[in-house]
């Protein structure tokens, strides 16, 4: 069986029972990208949100509380990661916003559309509460589900439909009428 194929919790319970180095460096290299991009979401900045990235990982490696399997892994990580950001926040204040990194598998007319279209986005979404910005990231970029973005959020289910709702219309009015993501049918993200 190739580690690749294996889930999350295989992994890290290959990891934690026999050492396996390489089941660790499969579960970082699934979610470093992602875990990055939602940390910038809550700090701001690309590098903080790097450092805490690794702080994360730091954190889970060493936690006396292995996952329990009570949600999924990638559910309890990216727990993990938000209190890592929360703690850093309340100990630096600091907030500024960072460019968007450019995606390599768009021609260069694709790549100037999407990349002011991320910036748009990034721009109105740095706007909405944190909350309500976390929840549209769970939600639409990570595509988890709203059990597991209730447990990373510690709220419940039904805070995240109003969060996930209500995020979606304060976007719509920062975002131009015409923006290809809105529609009579569409909904943002």
């Amino acid at each position: 069986m190739h580690k690749e194929s294996r889930t999350d919790e295989e992994l890290y319970r290959d990891y934690f029972t026999h050492g396996n180095s390489d089941a660790l460096q499969c579960l970082v290299e699934r979610y470093s990208d992602s875990l990055t991009f939602f940390l910038k979401g809550i700090v701001k900045t690309h590098e903080d949100a790097e450092d805490l990235m690794i702080e994360t990982f730091a954190q889970l490696l060493s936690r006396d509380k292995h996952f329990q399997g009570k949600s999924s892994f990638k559910t309890w990580l990216f727990a993990i990661g938000r209190n890592q950001a929360l703690k850093f926040l309340r100990s630096n204040h600091r907030a500024k916003i960072d460019e968007v990194t450019p995606s390599p598998i768009l021609s260069p007319e694709e790549f100037i559309v999407h990349q002011e279209q991320s910036e748009q986005i990034l721009t109105a979404l740095s706007k909405l509460p944190d909350d309500y910005r976390d929840a549209l990231f769970l939600i639409y970029v990570e595509e988890l589900r709203y059990e597991q973005a209730a447990k990373i959020m510690h709220k419940n289910t039904k805070q995240i439909t109003n969060l996930v709702y209500r995020g979606k219309q304060m976007l719509q009015k920062l975002l131009p009428p015409d923006y290809p993501l809105f529609s009579k049918r569409n909904t943002p993200l």
